[in-house]
């Protein structure tokens, strides 16, 4: 800890003087701050307005004139001295990098001085260090380390950066992996050493470089194993494919004289859904198809010499593969015949007769999956050859994954005989694991779930989501490499504490899904404990982590999938009530479902049919004490249900994408509306229109609505457009460009919802808005007598920007008259009047004196 006196330590100074470029020490108590030494223009800026600004301010006025706008949003949540103490604790010092708009790259931290006597930090000091040599020194060594030394091609750290760039930045649109592993590398190890290993690893890497060139991007990701990159329609990908076996016929070694890769792909456009890790493992399976195809056939002629105990280890090293037979016959116990070198790879007891060893072969078997082999024997035994694969307890090696083929002797004649092939595809089977948390990938998690489900069809099961509120927020406040321990941590806890789990599965980016067993009710309480229990000692604190439940018992025909996607509906159901962690899926969830399934059929058809109505909501200016204009707002009046309320279908349009047609619609309603009152001289006002994020995903959106209007010959100053500060989140940039296109041609802008959510006061220094629309929560919550009255706030912000202002949701007479208090402009609510149809808002219009 540094001394308190630390202005003064002249030795103190002298230490650090090297090291920053600024430093300044707050002191929290006092609210003031004192500058040990900066830059001029940091310094100028603290002579000048260090009497005027809080030192909140202070910092925060700094570092948006000196940070560019990538950082910006993080540096200010950083900065934020209500968290710094939550931040500190237990740290000697915390760092931000950023780029600076001055000078560059840019390292602040933030070292405790002084706490008082309850833990809570008193003073600090905040310094800056320019660290751009020392960055670009860095990404030299970054660079150099992004290569694997042998073959000169990407290596695995390489890969896994290339794939977070793709998951946060998207696909191009045919974007492919291709994933190859050398066969034989093992054996040649094995039979000819490690130089001649490297051989093979080397000429593959020059092989898969004279194919792809500059064309593909391509990675060793370990032994054998290259994963390439390529943006390729599927229709060139044969003659890659073409020219991967040419070149590797082709390629001759000193020590070895033969490569062969084996190769699987998956497309971007064959699979849109996927992600880039769903990606490949549908690759790798494809691979070891063919790997197994290849072994299959090189190994045939070795086969039928399968007595040679030499040349069956061999074939069992290469394809871990082996022949086994179930026997059965009347009045007798089921015998398992089993070669000996099968049973050292599987762990099997030595010196055991065909019963006993057919009942550890059965005992072994996961319970959950004993239905599955049963229903396998029972197709094999009336004649059909079947596939199986299962978890297997090895005594050594722990949870192993095997698969047999099977069909039944024809030949046998004392009863029933069924032979078949055994395969350890536990390696395979990592393959479909999330690599961060070793749970099941989505889709393989669907499947396994699909197939217990089926094998058990007297069996309940419990369905449990799990999904952190806002993870994006955990990644940018404390770094993505805290995000992903957060995520192990709470996966290793979920697989610790979980009662009766039987699959666990990593369904998005911090979304898991659990099944257990059918006795696996917990009560209110015991859910709460259970979540208490992981979230104590969770590496990031003050997590919201919601959770979702499915029981299979409710609906037991449909698939996993759906049944995990009514968990997370449930799960939904939730967000943002901070007093509830947990919901069942229930009656009421499955009519509200229904509900949206008969939205999402109808919608096409209630827009094409002109089931929307537009109606319109007056606003009250309370200068002139007459409607001064109105919000724009859509009904939906289907000929079966009746009215629906909005919220039960806009969100749903939001997650679609609909709403864009839903929002064009209406533009074109209110274009009409309005030409006709112009052309009928009738009163105009005003009419405000949503935008939602959704409309913001056109390009060139400023320009369609400027043609559309100035087709309708409508002045813009008649059409206001309202967007919602949550729609920034997206793509800031865009949207702030197509509203100062708006802006600039003349359209009144307004910022609904102003209050409800955490980015105003920063959407506002960077849009021209030119109107405020307070939320309905900050008028219902008012306390006119609180010395930290919002209300009071919004208007001194709307004051000092010289804006007007809109009150929503007003419904009573202490409401309005507080409104006029503080200045409001105009009136919106059931005060005055509901939404109302054209036709009697017309007539509201002109019954105004």
């Amino acid at each position: 800890m540094i001394v308190k006196d630390i202005l003064h330590s002249k030795d103190i100074l002298m230490a650090v003087a090297g090291i920053y470029n600024t430093m300044h020490l707050f002191d929290l108590e006092k609210g003031n701050c004192a500058e040990v030494f900066a830059f001029k223009e940091v310094h100028d800026f603290f002579e000048n307005n260090g009497n005027k600004l809080s030192i909140q301010e202070l910092i925060h006025v700094i570092i948006k004139n000196t940070t560019t706008k990538e950082y910006l949003p993080s540096l200010l949540e950083f900065t934020d001295f209500s968290t710094l103490n939550q931040r500190l604790k237990g740290k000697q010092i915390i760092s931000f990098d950023f780029v600076g708009s001055i000078h560059g790259w840019t390292r602040c931290s933030f070292i405790p001085v002084n706490y008082d006597a309850d833990g809570n930090l008193v003073q600090f000091l905040y310094t800056t260090r320019i660290i751009q040599e020392d960055k670009a020194r860095e990404e030299e060594l970054l660079n150099i380390v992004d290569y694997d030394e042998l073959t000169g091609v990407y290596n695995r750290r390489a890969y896994e950066k290339e794939c977070e760039r793709i998951e946060k930045e998207g696909m191009s649109e045919f974007f492919t992996i291709i994933t190859f592993d050398i066969n034989l590398l093992k054996a040649t190890n094995d039979e000819k050493g490690y130089l001649a290993g490297n051989e093979l690893i080397k000429g593959a890497g020059e092989c898969l470089q004279t194919v792809f060139g500059e064309k593909g991007k391509i990675f060793r990701i370990g032994g054998g194993d290259f994963i390439v990159f390529i943006d390729c329609p599927m229709n060139e990908l044969f003659a890659y494919f073409s020219n991967i076996d040419t070149t590797t016929a082709a390629w001759k070694g000193n020590l070895v004289t033969n490569l062969t890769i084996s190769k699987g792909c998956s497309a971007h456009p064959e699979f849109p859904d996927l992600s880039i890790r769903e990606l490949q493992v549908r690759a790798d399976r494809r691979m070891f198809q063919e790997k197994e195809a290849y072994y299959q056939t090189r190994d045939k002629t070795v086969t039928n010499s399968a007595n040679d105990p030499i040349l069956f280890k061999l074939i069992m090293q290469k394809s871990y593969m082996g022949l086994i037979s179930l026997e059965f016959e009347d009045y007798y116990p089921p015998r398992l015949q089993i070669d000996d070198n099968i049973k050292g790879v599987l762990g099997l007891s030595e010196n055991l007769t065909p019963e006993q060893l057919y009942e550890e072969w059965i005992n072994r078997i996961h319970p959950d999956y004993s239905d599955s082999i049963s229903s396998a024997i029972e197709k094999v035994i009336i004649g059909n050859q079947t596939e199986v694969q299962y978890p297997w307890f090895h005594p050594k090696a722990g949870v192993t994954y095997l698969r047999n083929f099977s069909y039944r002797d024809p030949n046998y004649t004392k009863g029933v005989r069924v032979n078949g092939f055994i395969q350890n595809i536990t390696n395979l089977v990592h393959l479909q694991k999330d690599s961060l948390t070793g749970f099941y990938t989505k889709e393989i998690f669907y499947q396994k779930a699909d197939e217990i489900l089926k094998s058990n069809p007297d069996k309940n099961y419990r369905f449990f989501v799990s999904d952190i509120e806002n993870f994006k927020s955990v990644n940018e406040k404390y770094g993505v490499e805290m995000g992903d321990k957060l995520l192990s941590y709470l996966a290793l806890s979920l697989k610790r504490k979980t009662p009766n789990l039987i699959l666990a599965g990593r369904i998005s980016a911090d979304k898991f899904v659990i099944l257990q067993g059918e006795n696996s009710k917990q009560t209110r309480e015991e859910g709460l404990d259970f979540q208490r229990s992981i979230l104590k000692d969770s590496p990031v604190q003050n997590i919201i982590w919601k959770h979702g439940i499915y029981y299979s018992k409710y609906e037991r025909d449909i698939s996993a999938q759906k049944m995990c996607d009514r968990a997370i509906y449930a799960l939904e159901t939730i967000k943002g009530n901070y007093e509830v962690s947990c919901a069942v899926y229930d009656e009421t969830l499955a009519k509200q479902l229904k509900i949206q399934h008969q939205i999402l059929e109808n919608m096409e058809d209630a827009l094409k049919n002109k089931e929307f109505k537009v109606y319109l909501q007056p606003k009250h200016d309370l200068h002139s004490n007459k409607t001064g204009g109105a919000e724009a707002l859509v009904r939906w009046i289907h000929p079966e249900i009746g009215y629906m309320n909005p919220g039960d279908f806009i969100p749903l349009f939001e997650q679609n994408g609909f709403v864009k047609n839903v929002d064009q619609f209406v533009f074109d309603e209110v274009c009409t509306l309005i030409k006709r009152w112009l052309k009928e001289g009738k009163r105009v006002v005003p009419i405000s229109v949503n935008l939602s994020r959704r409309d913001f995903e056109y390009e060139d959106l400023a320009n369609m609505i400027i043609d559309a209007i100035d087709r309708h010959n409508i002045p813009h100053n008649l059409i206001h457009f309202e967007i919602t500060e949550s729609a920034f989140s997206d793509n800031p940039e865009r949207i702030t460009k197509t509203i100062r296109s708006l802006h600039d041609t003349g359209f009144v802008i307004e910022l609904d919802d102003f209050g409800s959510g955490y980015s105003s006061l920063t959407s506002l220094t960077e849009i021209e808005f030119d109107i405020l629309k307070l939320d309905i929560s900050i008028i219902k919550k008012d306390n006119p007598n609180s010395t930290r009255n919002v209300l009071n706030m919004c208007s001194q912000i709307v004051k000092q920007m010289n804006l007007l202002s809109v009150a929503e949701g007003v419904e009573n007479e202490t409401q309005l008259q507080r409104l006029k208090d503080i200045g409001c402009d105009y009136i919106q609510g059931y005060y005055f009047s509901k939404p109302l149809p054209i036709e009697d808002f017309e007539k509201y219009l002109a019954n105004e004196k």
